[in-house]
């Protein structure tokens, strides 16, 4: 369950953490348009903030503002944000009409996730505003009350609801917790966007991957991005090539880059390492770092009558006796590598 502190008995404190794909495949095509996905989750501490502060009416509104540190998100895609088919609204409207409720809320969100970078920022706001107003509006319903609303949001409400490692099918919102192995990530946002929506219409997609089994995704099968290929297709030539001469480094997930390290390398020369790679020239040591988080976990384990299967590191030790961190390096790709047009 998402992070959440009181400020005093009418406000609270919410993070909504981003996730990432470690891998994505499409087994089929259902005939509402949806697809049968298999996944896993990981949860990054790289979050949005929510602030809700109880109303003495029954408004509920919503102010939305950029975080000192979301290099990442221009005036354009904040002005998006101020709509009310924003998720966060709809979460507040949603949970209030399921309970019958008639209590008000002003939420503020300060939005550090970059907006349609695959990392799930608006439906982990979605998730962090139903913990946050079923516990401000004292309607006190356990995490598993919410998931019906967290799916009837949308197919990532649901794992950032739990916000924990997690294998997904179905749509991506039937979970079981997984225990993963820690590595270190740099995610490289292109300039050329390309929406998870378009991927998903392309004919080009395939969609009749063999399902695999977790057991086997534990043991380390090769998996892959289905998205990749149309994703690749679909963006300029320039990331394409740029992926080319990175084979085994990375892993692409709905439009971004992800270079993937091992756990245990010191995260100073981890970011100096990331760096040299997309930008050859020397770097030194105090060159400002990039926005950067730890690996989520929540402080809890797993729920009664679950058990949490454990994929094995490089080095054969378990996720829990493994470093932690995860640093989370955030820069435009055409920024820093200097591609061959």
């Amino acid at each position: 369950m998402q992070h959440t502190t009181p400020a005093s008995s009418h406000s609270l404190t919410a993070r909504a953490p981003a996730k990432l794909n470690l891998f994505l495949h499409v087994t089929g095509r259902r005939a509402d348009g949806y697809h049968f996905l298999q996944t896993a989750f990981e949860i990054l501490t790289y979050h949005d903030d929510l602030v809700f502060s109880l109303r003495h009416d029954d408004r509920i509104t919503l102010s939305c503002l950029r975080s000192c540190d979301a290099s990442l998100i221009d005036d354009a895609a904040m002005a998006a944000l101020d709509s009310p088919d924003n998720l966060v609204l709809k979460a507040a409207r949603l949970l209030r009409s399921h309970y019958t409720l008639s209590q008000g809320a002003d939420i503020v969100l300060h939005k550090r996730i970059p907006i349609g970078g695959g990392l799930g920022g608006g439906s982990a706001d979605a998730a962090a505003t139903l913990i946050a107003l079923n516990r401000l509006w004292g309607v006190s319903a356990p995490t598993r009350d919410l998931h019906p609303l967290a799916k009837a949001l949308g197919a990532d409400v649901p794992v950032q609801l739990e916000a924990r490692p997690s294998w997904g099918v179905g749509i991506g919102s039937d979970l079981s917790p997984l225990d993963l192995p820690s590595h270190w990530f740099l995610i490289i946002f292109p300039s050329t966007v390309v929406t998870t929506g378009a991927v998903f219409q392309d004919p080009r997609l395939k969609r009749d991957t063999v399902p695999i089994t977790v057991e086997q995704y534990l043991a380390g099968m090769e998996t892959r991005n289905d998205l990749e290929p149309v994703v690749a297709a679909l963006a300029n030539n320039r990331l394409r090539r740029w992926h080319r001469g990175h084979q085994g480094e990375h892993i692409s997930v709905d439009g971004q880059t992800v270079l993937r390290f091992a756990a245990d390398i010191f995260t100073q020369g981890l970011i100096l390492l990331a760096r040299s790679i997309i930008q050859p020239a020397p770097i030194p040591f105090h060159t400002p770092l990039p926005p950067y988080a730890r690996s989520y976990r929540p402080p809890r384990g797993p729920s009664p009558g679950t058990s949490t299967r454990s994929r094995r590191s490089s080095n054969g030790r378990s996720r829990r006796s493994c470093a932690q961190d995860i640093r989370f390096a955030e820069t435009r790709l055409s920024d820093l590598i200097n591609l061959p047009k």
